[in-house]
């Protein structure tokens, strides 16, 4: 989200807020909120495709729980400046605010055990266990930067039907955070007829990973208000709005930070541990994984500096976190200057 689109559009706007108040032009500011809904593209169908390839593995060895939802709805803020054209055309600018998140936890777990018979004299059991857990939290914060048209068309008394579009630039924040622990614990129970030795593999690990990213856009919008009329300067207004923009190009930081243990050998004789932070600059992709498990492809995201290359991945592509939607908005609407 570059800061320079932010300072460019701040002084835009501040200067035609300036320059009408000098003129003796009929000019009105709005400050909306209300409610907004997105497709988010690629990014929901990542959170139900991890959902999608954890319902598949299920089996008598291993479980999970998934509680993360997809993102639609959120909450949003506005405002927006107009002049009169004349008696029936207006032009704005605007910004708004639009905030989408989700926290949801992630667990899984693998337990396996064999009984295996070298010889009469030469037997044993393999225990294996695995367990995960992690705690995914997604933000996308847009600020749209709009310029509309409105036709204005009285409808008798105290109401106007104001219908209006345009185009505008849309700055995206994207921001994934986790806090996991991952857990491997290997056993080998050898026996034979006189004497008995265990060889272990235990290791575990639990950290923070986070990505963040920022893009831009041009996106397009259709509006219509009802403006009810309360004072001659004063107006509430109700408005549904319909939006179509897409965000990719999505570029940022990846951060990895953790503590790991391991204990393996004869009776678990040797150990180590130690901590380990990285980070890295890199893309959002998007991407289908093939599971040798379920032997099913599943859409993810992955950040990666170039474009990920594997065995199991195909049709990767940038990641487009769609913002297509609408929203519904309730707003107070000041006129000023004559008219």
């Amino acid at each position: 989200m570059p800061l320079t689109s932010k300072k460019i559009f701040i002084l835009i706007f501040c200067a035609c807020l300036l320059a009408l108040n000098a003129a003796a032009f009929e000019f009105s500011l709005k400050i909306n909120g209300g409610w907004g809904w997105m497709n988010a593209g690629d990014l929901n169908k990542s959170i139900s495709g991890w959902r999608q390839y954890y319902e598949d593995r299920q089996g008598p060895s291993f479980s999970s729980t998934y509680s993360v939802r997809e993102m639609h709805g959120t909450y949003e803020v506005g405002t927006e400046a107009a002049v009169r054209l004349s008696s029936r055309w207006s032009i704005g600018l605007g910004i708004s605010f639009l905030p989408f998140s989700r926290k949801g936890e992630i667990s899984t777990k693998l337990a396996t055990q064999e009984n295996y018979t070298h010889s009469q004299t030469q037997w044993g059991t393999v225990s294996l266990e695995e367990t995960t857990s992690q705690s995914p939290s997604y933000e996308i914060e847009t600020v749209p930067l709009t310029l509309s048209i409105y036709y204005l068309l009285p409808l008798g008394g105290k109401y106007h039907l104001c219908l209006g579009g345009g185009g505008g630039l849309y700055l995206g924040r994207y921001s994934y955070k986790e806090e996991y622990s991952y857990r491997f614990n290997y056993i080998d129970d050898q026996y034979s007829a006189n004497s008995s030795v265990q060889y272990v593999d235990d290791y575990s690990s639990a950290g923070e990973y986070s990505e963040t990213a920022k893009t831009q856009a041009f996106g397009l919008h259709a509006t219509a208000a009802l403006d009810i009329r309360i004072s001659p300067a004063f107006f509430i207004s109700f408005e549904v709005l319909g939006r179509w923009v897409n965000l990719g190009g999505w570029e940022g930081e990846k951060t990895d930070s953790y503590d790991w243990s391991h204990i393996w050998g004869l009776w678990g004789a040797y150990s180590d541990n130690g901590d380990v932070e990285e980070s890295y600059d890199g893309k959002l992709w998007r991407v289908d994984v093939r599971s040798n498990q379920s032997g099913k492809s599943y859409p993810h995201l992955v950040f990666s500096e170039e474009e990920p290359v594997s065995a199991d991945y195909a049709a990767v592509k940038p990641a487009n976190v769609s913002l297509s939607g609408f929203s519904a908005r309730i707003g107070f609407k000041f006129k000023f200057g004559k008219g």
